[in-house]
Order: structure tokens, then sequence, then C-alpha cells
């Protein structure tokens, strides 16, 4: 008893000062709790078989209301601890979905865009999409730490580039046979030249120090971490 006494509230401090560190880390978060309500569990079980074996004969009878206190002081609190690291566990599961959402269908690329639709610190929304590419949830996309921008990897932009030009071509033809079926479209030769094809960003990694960083076309900067010369590979 007086090891609890002397360690608990340091302890619960400890507790605090993790939950602080982690405040940009959901997933982690989400590990803090269940580790909270499992140690709260523990600690009830602890109390409950020290009390049964320290009370004498004559006391049982004021065993229930003791362990009845210890539900409330642990128990039910380390039940409900794991209720919410569940429940949190499938709000975030469900906001990965979102930013894939956000990322694949509406093309947001900057993690502060993010931030402001979902009503999220910047640091979460950067934390949270990190683990995403980690975990495999959004291929084929990184996340630039020097531009704070996703960037596409560029075997997926040229994929997605080749299939959108595709597709614009079927409905092109597709339109084009049907007013073909209601009126002839006269013969002429068109002298507009054709647009140029825009170069993609590209990412650039840097011989001094390894690190990577995303370069526009014929653009040329330092390396942030190491200073050496970055160019736009031709």
């Amino acid at each position: 008893m007086l090891i609890f006494v002397l360690f608990f509230p340091a302890g619960i401090v400890m507790f605090i000062v993790r939950l602080i560190n982690h405040r940009n880390l959901s997933y982690q978060r989400i590990a803090d709790w269940k580790l909270a309500g499992t140690w709260a569990i523990v600690l009830f079980l602890v109390f409950a078989i020290m009390i049964s074996f320290l009370l004498e004969p004559e006391d049982r009878s004021s065993l229930p209301p003791v362990l009845i206190l210890l539900g409330i002081m642990f128990l039910l609190p380390g039940l409900l601890l794991h209720l919410m690291a569940r429940r949190k566990g499938r709000q975030l599961a469900e906001r990965y979905d979102r930013y894939r959402d956000l990322i694949f269908n509406q093309g947001i690329a900057f993690p502060v865009n993010m931030a402001e639709l979902l009503r999220l610190r910047l640091a979460v929304v950067q934390n949270d999409l990190r683990r995403m590419i980690a975990l495999g949830f959004a291929r084929g996309v990184y996340l630039d730490e020097y531009s704070g921008q996703l960037v596409f990897e560029q075997t997926f932009y040229h994929d997605h580039v080749d299939n959108q030009v595709f597709a614009n071509s079927v409905t092109f033809n597709v339109n084009m046979a049907a007013a073909a079926e209601e009126e002839p479209v006269p013969s002429y030769t068109s002298h507009k030249q054709p647009e140029p094809v825009k170069r993609p960003p590209k990412t650039v990694t840097c011989s001094g120090c390894g690190s990577n960083s995303l370069l526009q076309p014929d653009q040329t900067l330092s390396c942030p971490y190491c200073d050496n010369k970055l160019t736009y590979p031709a």
C-alpha cells in the first residue's frame, strides 16, 4: 500500500505528460487510452486480491462495500477508457477515408487546407498523413517535408495523366460521332498549333545528404539541409 501511495501520483503525472507529448499523434493517443484503461483494471484486481487476503475473518462482511468502492475507482474508469479508445479508433479510420477522398477525388494536396476543412490542427493532419503513407493507405503519394505538400510519385502521375487523356479522347470521339449523325461537319484544315505538354514537378534526391525536394520545371535551388545545388532533371 505504501508503494502505491508513493508512486500512484507520479504515475498519473507521467500519464498526463505522455498525453501532452502525443497531443498531435492520433494513433498514439488511442494507445495511451488503452494503456490507461488496462492499468486501471489491473489495479482493481490487485487491490481486490490484496484486501481479500488481508481482511480478518470477522471483517469479511466489509469486503463487498470495499470491492464496490474499488470498482468505482478503478474498474469502471478502466472499462470506460477502453470504450473511448475503441470509439477514437473508429473515428480515426473514418478520418483516413476522408483524407483519401480529399486527395484522390477532390485533388487537395496541401495539409493546411485539409486541416481547415476538418477543423483539426495542422500537426495532427500531417502526422495522420505520414502514418497513412507508412501503412500503405495512400499509395503513390508522399509528403514533401520541404514544401509541406503531398506529391504524387512519377509513375502514378503519368498513369493518372495518361488515363485522363484517354478518357477525354473517348468522350471527344463519342461526341463527334453523335454530332455527325445529326448534321455533316464541314471539312477544313486547322492551323492551330497544339499546346505544349506541361512538364510535371519532379522529386530530386540530394547527392550530398540524400533528402528529397520537389522542383518545378527549370527550377534550381539549394538543399535546405546541406546547401547542395539541386537542378530540375532534363
